[in-house]
Protein backbone atom coordinates (compact mmCIF):
# COMPACT_ATOMS: atom_id res chain seq x y z
CA UNK A 1 0.00 0.00 0.00
CA UNK A 2 0.83 4.03 -0.97
CA UNK A 3 1.24 6.24 1.95
CA UNK A 4 -1.91 7.64 0.25
CA UNK A 5 -4.01 4.61 0.91
CA UNK A 6 -3.03 4.47 4.51
CA UNK A 7 -3.97 8.48 4.90
CA UNK A 8 -7.50 7.25 3.50
CA UNK A 9 -7.85 4.21 5.62
CA UNK A 10 -7.07 6.26 9.07
CA UNK A 11 -8.82 9.26 8.07
CA UNK A 12 -12.15 6.73 7.43
CA UNK A 13 -11.18 4.85 11.17
CA UNK A 14 -11.94 8.52 13.21
CA UNK A 15 -15.49 7.93 14.04
CA UNK A 16 -14.65 4.09 15.32
CA UNK A 17 -14.20 3.17 18.99
CA UNK A 18 -11.31 4.49 20.87
CA UNK A 19 -9.27 0.96 20.97
CA UNK A 20 -10.05 0.28 17.30
CA UNK A 21 -8.74 3.99 16.14
CA UNK A 22 -5.85 3.80 18.33
CA UNK A 23 -4.92 0.55 16.90
CA UNK A 24 -5.36 2.05 13.37
CA UNK A 25 -3.11 4.97 13.96
CA UNK A 26 -0.83 2.48 15.93
CA UNK A 27 -0.67 0.13 12.74
CA UNK A 28 -0.19 3.15 10.25
CA UNK A 29 2.63 4.61 11.71
CA UNK A 30 4.41 1.40 12.03
CA UNK A 31 3.74 0.35 8.51
CA UNK A 32 4.13 3.58 7.01
CA UNK A 33 7.55 4.63 8.57
CA UNK A 34 9.71 2.06 6.63
CA UNK A 35 7.75 3.97 3.18
CA UNK A 36 9.33 7.57 4.28
CA UNK A 37 13.09 8.14 2.66
CA UNK A 38 13.17 11.86 4.17
CA UNK A 39 15.33 10.98 7.62
CA UNK A 40 13.43 14.01 8.92
CA UNK A 41 10.27 13.33 8.16
CA UNK A 42 10.41 9.63 9.46
CA UNK A 43 12.03 10.85 13.02
CA UNK A 44 8.53 12.71 12.99
CA UNK A 45 6.16 9.73 12.43
CA UNK A 46 8.19 8.03 14.82
CA UNK A 47 7.75 10.61 17.39
CA UNK A 48 4.08 10.44 17.19
CA UNK A 49 4.38 6.77 17.38
CA UNK A 50 6.25 7.10 20.81
CA UNK A 51 3.01 9.64 21.52
CA UNK A 52 0.90 6.96 20.63
CA UNK A 53 2.09 4.28 22.76
CA UNK A 54 2.61 5.84 25.85
CA UNK A 55 -1.25 5.91 26.30
CA UNK A 56 -3.38 3.13 27.21
CA UNK A 57 -6.23 1.96 25.50
CA UNK A 58 -9.22 4.12 26.39
CA UNK A 59 -13.41 4.69 26.94
CA UNK A 60 -14.93 6.74 24.41
CA UNK A 61 -15.06 10.45 25.71
CA UNK A 62 -11.77 9.61 28.39
CA UNK A 63 -8.89 11.87 28.65
CA UNK A 64 -6.95 9.43 26.88
CA UNK A 65 -9.38 8.74 23.98
CA UNK A 66 -9.44 12.66 23.80
CA UNK A 67 -5.54 12.46 23.52
CA UNK A 68 -5.34 9.48 20.45
CA UNK A 69 -7.91 11.39 18.50
CA UNK A 70 -5.43 14.86 18.79
CA UNK A 71 -2.35 13.06 17.36
CA UNK A 72 -4.61 11.30 15.00
CA UNK A 73 -5.63 15.09 13.57
CA UNK A 74 -2.15 16.02 13.82
CA UNK A 75 -0.89 12.61 11.93
CA UNK A 76 -3.51 12.98 9.21
CA UNK A 77 -2.63 16.65 8.85
CA UNK A 78 1.31 15.80 8.94
CA UNK A 79 0.66 13.66 5.96
CA UNK A 80 -1.19 15.73 4.01
CA UNK A 81 1.22 18.18 4.53
CA UNK A 82 4.20 16.52 3.65
CA UNK A 83 4.00 12.94 2.46
CA UNK A 84 0.82 13.19 -0.13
Amino acid sequence: MKIEDYYKELKSADDLMSNHLHNKLSTLLRNIIPLVKNTEQKNELKEFYKRCEELPFAEKGSDEYIEVRRITYEVLEYLEENLI
